[in-house]
C-alpha cells in the first residue's frame, strides 16, 4: 500500500526534528561536560555557549539555570565586570529575572558606587515584591544594609524593608545607622568588596532565614 505523500512528508519531518533534537541535547551535554572539566577562569565561558544554545531552542528554565551559574562563575574567578554584564544580557532577554538585579545592586555596594546602588536596590525590591520571594528579599535588604553601614544607600535598604511589612528590621537598620555616621565619615565603612561577593553568591534559599552572616 502506498504512504500518501503528506504522511510521508509529516514522517519526514518529525524525524528531523528529532534529530535536532538530539543533536542540541548532545551540544548541551558536551558543554556541560567542558564547564565541568574547565578551570575556574575558563568554566563561565562554557557555560554562557550552553545557556545561549538552551535560549535559542525554547529551553528557558535551563538557559536561566546556566546563566545563573555562569555568572556565580564569574565571581568566583574575580570577573565581576563580566559577571555584570551577564547579569545586564540576562535582564535585557529575560525582565522578571530577580536574582540578576540583587547581584547587581550588591556588586554597586562593593565597589562603593552608592548612588548606582541606591537606585538598584529600589529596582530590586520591587521586581523581588512584584515576582521574587518576599522572604528572600527581607534577607537581602538585612544584608545589604549590613554591607553599606550608614548614609542614604542604608536608609533606602529600611524603607524597602519597610515597604515589605518588616517594619522591626527597618528600625534596628535605622538604628544601627545612627551608630555608624561616625564610621562612614571616617571613610570606615563597614561595608567590604568581599562581603559584597560573598553575599551575591548566596543562593534565595540561603537567605530566607532572615540575616545570613557575611563572613
Amino acid at each position: 500500500m502506498t504512504v500518501p505523500r503528506f504522511r510521508l512528508f509529516g514522517w519526514i519531518d518529525s524525524l528531523r526534528a528529532r534529530v535536532r533534537e538530539l543533536d542540541v541535547l548532545r551540544q548541551l551535554r558536551e558543554l556541560e561536560s567542558r564547564a565541568r572539566d574547565a578551570s575556574v577562569a575558563f568554566r563561565p565561558h562554557y557555560l554562557v555557549r550552553a545557556a545561549q544554545l538552551a535560549a535559542a531552542t525554547n529551553r528557558k528554565e535551563q538557559a536561566l539555570t546556566l546563566y545563573g551559574t555562569a555568572i556565580d562563575g564569574y565571581l568566583e574567578a574575580g570577573r565581576a565586570r563580566a559577571a555584570e554584564a551577564l547579569c545586564r544580557k540576562v535582564l535585557s532577554e529575560y525582565p522578571e529575572v530577580v536574582r540578576a538585579r540583587r547581584t547587581l545592586a550588591l556588586l554597586a555596594l562593593g565597589r562603593g558606587d552608592y548612588d548606582d546602588a541606591h537606585r538598584l536596590i529600589q529596582e530590586y525590591a520591587e521586581a523581588a515584591r512584584k515576582l521574587g520571594d518576599p522572604t528572600a528579599l527581607t534577607g537581602s535588604l538585612r544584608l545589604m544594609a549590613r554591607i553599606v553601614g550608614a548614609g542614604p544607600v542604608l536608609h533606602r535598604a529600611a524603607v524597602e524593608l519597610r515597604a515589605g511589612g518588616d517594619s522591626e528590621a527597618a528600625e534596628m537598620v535605622l538604628d544601627a545607622a545612627a551608630g555608624a555616621r561616625e564610621d562612614l565619615a571616617t571613610g570606615t565603612v563597614s561595608g567590604e568588596w568581599s562581603d559584597a561577593l560573598r553575599a551575591a553568591l548566596l543562593a534565595p534559599s540561603e537567605l530566607s532565614g532572615g540575616s545570613p552572616p557575611v563572613a
